[in-house]
């Protein structure tokens, strides 16, 4: 089993909005989404020669009102880490934080999301965007 070490690199990554992101549409009629959702912000960079594309995606949806936020990790282009959470105005919420894909070379890639903003809006993500870090990995 493999356990999270030392952070040996701390990345400030460039956060683009992506093509496909409605933060300033309006939804469909039938929707359950709230207006201005679901967001989607994306970065690419390199680790140690290994291409890394991180996308985080999340929406406010209504009736009950729910929020949903996923992170999906891709390294050279394959999929190697996704996570979400989930929260509900009926007290509930669930949470498999934080994003973690291993990478060569005893290393692993951390996103961490920080929910210490002012919203969840499109602008205060991009204010505060979430932390990414490489960390050693030790072999227990």
């Amino acid at each position: 089993m493999a356990r999270r070490g030392a952070v040996t690199q701390v990345i400030v990554p460039t956060w683009e909005i992506a093509e496909d992101d409605q933060s300033g549409g309006t939804p469909a009629d039938d929707s359950h989404l709230s207006g201005g959702y679901p967001c989607h912000l994306h970065t690419q960079f390199e680790v140690n020669g290994q291409s890394v594309h991180i996308d985080r995606t999340w929406a406010n949806l209504w009736g009950p009102g729910r929020s949903k936020v996923e992170w999906h990790i891709f390294v050279d282009g394959r999929l190697a880490g996704v996570v979400g959470k989930l929260g509900c105005s009926l007290g509930f919420t669930m949470s498999i934080e934080p994003a973690v894909a291993l990478l060569t070379h005893g290393q692993a890639l951390v996103v961490t999301n920080r929910p210490v903003r002012g919203g969840i809006g499109l602008e205060n993500v991009l204010a505060i965007p979430d932390a990414v870090t490489v960390e050693a990995v030790d072999e227990a």
